[in-house]
């Protein structure tokens, strides 16, 4: 499986944010009044297209909020949005690679990416970064805003995330509870055996969690029941895919994050490419208890006139 196929396992699931929780009401406030804040410096009819969108959730939240937005919304992967219904609703193209688009140049007002773009500046150093850049640079014009949620290397959303990479790794390791799944799938491992074989990483994995060990001995208890149905193999051939995909998935994520010295960097790329970012730090949400929640790095810019 490679990288982008684990990403259209992801979206054909129906999630709308990759890594936000979608009911948190102040995470949800928060990312509102950052990508409604710089509206008001485009022009009367803008085009705007969001990178990496996924299953278009900058692209809905800004639908929402401003109707009059020409929205566009790219992604390497196939996304479930993929579809347009009238000349006034958002468009949603797949297979795109964000690095090599096919709009014209200065096509574009303003230009988002919500964790997306960190994923293709990360695959090859600092020419992918440059890549990124240079492309946000053709299709914007002279003076567009550019924004961007990057993954953070020391958020929150990052530490929960590896976490469930190295439960899935523990669960995917060679003669490990998944590989004895697929044996018992093909007849090649008893039903004690593979009871077994639980047990087994119930006393060894350091990392257990109801989200995701949980779901496994849930299923795989079911497939016990199920044993001799024509329709077993085919189910535990499926769960073994989204659980190899979603840590592929994962792993992707902790790769993309960045630190502040890899910001440092991009932003000695953008002015090479006649962008200039204007604000670059952490984006917080406060929590109820009023601590602060570290989530992103939030970075605003434009392309010099």
């Amino acid at each position: 499986m490679n990288d982008t196929e684990a990403w259209d396992l992801y979206w054909q699931s129906g999630i709308i944010n990759s890594c936000v929780t979608q009911s948190d009401e102040l995470v949800d406030n928060a990312l509102f009044v950052f990508w409604t804040s710089h509206l008001s410096r485009l022009p009367q009819t803008p085009k705007v297209l969001d990178l990496a969108t996924g299953n278009g959730a900058v692209v809905h939240l800004l639908h929402k909020a401003e109707s009059k937005l020409q929205l566009t919304g790219i992604d390497r992967a196939k996304i479930v949005s993929a579809s347009q219904h009238d000349e006034h609703s958002p468009q949603f193209l797949s297979n795109i690679d964000i690095t090599q688009t096919p709009f014209k140049n200065q096509s574009f007002d303003l230009i988002t990416s919500q964790f997306g773009v960190e994923y293709a500046m990360c695959t090859n150093g600092t020419d992918s970064m440059q890549s990124v850049l240079q492309e946000i640079s053709r299709l914007l014009r002279p003076g567009g805003i550019f924004q961007l949620l990057i993954h953070h290397s020391e958020s929150s959303l990052l530490h929960s995330n590896a976490r469930k990479r190295d439960e899935l790794a523990y669960l995917l390791q060679d003669g490990g509870l998944i590989s004895d799944l697929w044996r018992f799938s093909h007849s090649d491992l008893s039903v004690s055996d593979l009871e077994l074989s639980g047990q087994n990483y119930l006393h060894t994995a350091q990392i257990k969690t109801q989200a995701i060990s949980g779901q496994i001995f849930s299923a795989i208890n079911h497939f016990i029941q199920q044993q001799g149905m024509p329709e077993t193999q085919g189910s535990i051939s499926d769960v073994i895919t989204r659980v190899k995909a979603e840590h592929s998935r994962l792993k992707q994520l902790c790769a993309a994050a960045m630190s502040e010295d890899d910001l440092v960097m991009m932003e000695r790329l953008a002015e090479n490419n006649d962008l200039a970012i204007e604000t670059k730090k952490a984006f917080e949400v406060e929590n109820k208890d009023g601590t602060l929640d570290l989530l992103a790095w939030q970075i605003v810019g434009s392309k010099g006139s």
